[in-house]
């Protein structure tokens, strides 16, 4: 971000350096992106874990709903300003981590051993958190389920976006469509944090899919833009409490050097599958317009509804003060 600003300040930065250097900072973000919610397991008890986790999301809620504009007002001013103000952010964050210390004596003694660290390397860590995951039935379910969601969700953000530009409507107005549903997630957010170590993770976790196909199939009913805004934002309220509370057990159960494998086997294949987003997208609204669109995306969510509802080892999961005496399985 600081080579960004130096490159525009003098007038030196081309699109082949630009380029380079997007890559370059997505390849950080794959890599690091997720650290924070990893490294939770390491750092706090387990029975805070719920909400540390609706506090990690709050935070990206907001930075999601305010960094838009942000960057835009400070790109007005001169092109090379918001680079320079990224800069000096990553620099305090860098600054700060080097506050961060473990909790306990075995950085996180509550759940499943860790036994050795794998001394194997990267192909090692990369297969053994695979073979670790794929033995775990609940987590295999929610590989399936975080796979699917994505790729509903994505898919109707796609198709709204779509549909709209089709139908001529202002820029500002298709702006709304994913600021309401970030401050819908901050607001979740805030309900996990006084929500997520009270109340029994499977039945919440049911009645969250459920909530979401609801508000989806609102819109599989009508096109109308409010009906749209409104249904669409609050597709993202009960997300915060699903991390919070179903993908929060799951951290906190699982061994602290499983933590980053973990998150490659949760986000990799929910990533892979959303590639196809926009071209299926794109091609539904042509054939079955917008309603027929939203019901393809909607039949996807309800599969993924259908699979937790389903799950006795997802249903059974207790509140947080109880998953020190749960197995994950």
């Amino acid at each position: 971000m600081g080579a960004v600003a130096v490159l525009l300040l003098c007038g030196a930065l081309s699109f082949p350096v630009l380029l380079l250097i997007a890559v370059l900072a997505s390849g950080i973000n794959g890599f690091l992106g997720s650290a924070t919610d990893a490294m939770l397991r390491s750092i706090i008890d387990i029975r805070y874990y719920p909400k540390a986790r609706s506090l990690n999301e709050g935070r990206d809620a907001t930075i999601a709903m305010a960094g838009s504009p942000i960057g835009g007002f400070l790109y007005s001013i001169a092109p090379w300003l918001p680079f320079l103000a990224s800069a000096c952010m990553y620099a305090v964050g860098g600054v700060a981590a080097t506050g961060i210390r473990e909790y306990g004596s075995d950085g996180g003694h509550i759940g499943e051993t860790d036994g050795d660290a794998a001394k194997g390397g990267f192909c090692h860590d990369f297969l053994e958190g695979w073979s670790w995951s794929l033995h775990r039935k609940t987590l295999v379910i929610v590989l399936i389920v975080a796979a699917l969601v994505n790729f509903g969700v994505n898919g109707i953000q796609y198709a709204i976006q779509l549909h709209l530009v089709s139908c001529g409507t202002n820029a500002t107005s298709i702006g709304f469509i994913s600021g309401g549903i970030s401050l819908m997630m901050l607001v979740g957010s805030l309900l996990a944090g006084k929500l997520s170590d009270k109340v029994p993770v499977g039945p919440t976790v049911c009645l969250a899919y459920l909530f979401i196909c609801l508000c989806v199939l609102s819109m599989a009913l009508t096109d109308n833009y409010w009906v749209m805004l409104v249904a669409n934002s609050f597709v993202g309220l009960p997300f915060p409490l699903i991390n919070a509370m179903l993908l929060g057990f799951i951290f906190a159960k699982s061994p602290t050097s499983m933590q980053g494998r973990i998150t490659v086997t949760l986000t990799v294949p929910a990533q892979v599958l959303s590639m196809f987003c926009s071209a299926v997208a794109g091609t539904l609204l042509p054939v079955f317009g917008f309603h027929g669109a939203v019901l393809v995306f909607l039949a996807v969510l309800v599969a993924s509804a259908v699979l937790v509802i389903c799950s006795r080892s997802i249903r059974s999961i207790p509140k947080a003060a109880q998953w020190e005496h749960t197995m994950l399985r």
